[in-house]
């Protein structure tokens, strides 16, 4: 695995994010890429375990492993799909150790939860450090005997036997649907709200609170329907 520069980082944080539960971490770093301006592709990356797919965005063709920066503030790790197994692991920590060589020095890295450990209605995202990370940030912390999977879990892994300070940003999200735009929604919300930033997220809060209605009326009218069939 071999990453090809266009230029050197100016920033030492990245951000990244994988096809989890409801694509929370996935989508969110692809909001990010399509919607921010001043916001530059500095590098891609070579690897004989990467699919031979390429896609057609705003920056030219999109590459399976993509390195952004935004205006000096932080860099966005892109990867389309984490390959399986051994091949997806020794990816993620390749990749770590490249950058840690160019000098990058702080993860956060973005993931669903499921929403049976939600708390209630204000509890909206938990957080995850790693043993490097010493900076308390004022979010709850996972509950415990939690289990994470996946690249987010490599990323963890990998960045602490690297010495590398991260952490995950985890919001909740539910597990029967593909796509969860509110979780998608408070992880942009958290992340502008630690970095400092400002994103319009008005569009994408409407149209989140758009979709949940309409599941739960297709909810609601599905079970009438199965009622109609009940008998004692």
């Amino acid at each position: 695995m071999k990453i090809h520069w266009y230029r050197n980082p100016q920033t030492r944080l990245i951000l990244t994010g994988f096809k989890g539960i409801g694509y929370v971490g996935y989508l969110t770093i692809k909001y990010l890429i399509d919607n921010l301006d001043s916001i530059e592709r500095i590098a891609i990356a070579e690897s004989k375990y990467l699919p031979p797919v390429l896609t057609t965005t705003k920056f030219g063709l999109s590459y399976p492993v993509e390195i952004y920066e935004y205006d000096k503030h932080f860099l966005i790790l892109y990867i389309e799909e984490v390959p399986p197994g051994y091949r997806g692991a020794t990816l993620v920590k390749k990749l770590l150790e490249e950058l840690s060589n160019k000098g990058i020095d702080r993860v956060i890295t973005i993931g669903g939860l499921t929403s049976s450990l939600k708390d209630g209605e204000s509890d909206l995202i938990r957080i995850v450090y790693n043993n490097y990370w010493k900076n308390r940030l004022d979010y709850r912390e996972i509950q415990k005997d939690v289990k994470i999977y996946g690249p987010l879990a490599q990323v963890l892994y990998y960045a602490e036997i690297l010495h590398i300070p991260a952490i995950a940003l985890l919001a909740y999200a539910d597990p029967e649907r593909t796509i969860d735009l509110m979780g998608v929604y408070s992880a942009l919300k958290t992340i502008s709200e630690i970095l400092n930033m400002k994103l319009n997220l008005e569009e994408l809060l409407e149209t989140a609170e758009e979709y949940e209605k309409r599941t739960r009326e297709i909810l609601e009218a599905t079970k009438k329907e199965g009622d109609k069939y009940m008998y004692t």
